[in-house]
């Protein structure tokens, strides 16, 4: 445990602050670059840019999550569809091979 004096003088050490280094002209240049700013012109979509600069990678994100959902589901849909035409066909030659291609004849003309 630190004693109380020792205590003292750290925590009067720590209040110290140090002097702040000071730059010739710090504030005459911001105050320039400010104004230059201000005569240039601006393009007339600059302020939707400085909008729309922190909402443009989460609208990407959203979008690309959904185009990834669609073509999983379009994906999927195609890939049953000929999984049940094969199952069809399966079926219909395990009961009587001569009607398989009656039956999908039949299935393609639905």
């Amino acid at each position: 445990m630190i004693p109380d004096s020792s205590l003292r003088r750290l925590l009067r050490s720590a209040h110290e602050q140090p002097a702040p280094v000071s730059t010739a002209g710090f504030r005459a240049s911001v105050w320039a670059r400010i104004d230059a700013r201000r005569h240039t012109p601006q393009p007339w979509w600059a302020p939707l840019r400085e909008h729309f600069t922190g909402v443009a990678p989460v609208a990407l994100a959203c979008v690309v999550v959904v185009l990834a959902a669609g073509a999983g589901g379009w994906a999927a849909k195609v890939r049953v569809a000929d999984s049940r035409e094969a199952m069809v066909e399966r079926y219909v030659s395990s009961i009587d091979p001569q009607l398989r291609g009656k039956a999908h004849v039949a299935h393609l003309t639905r």
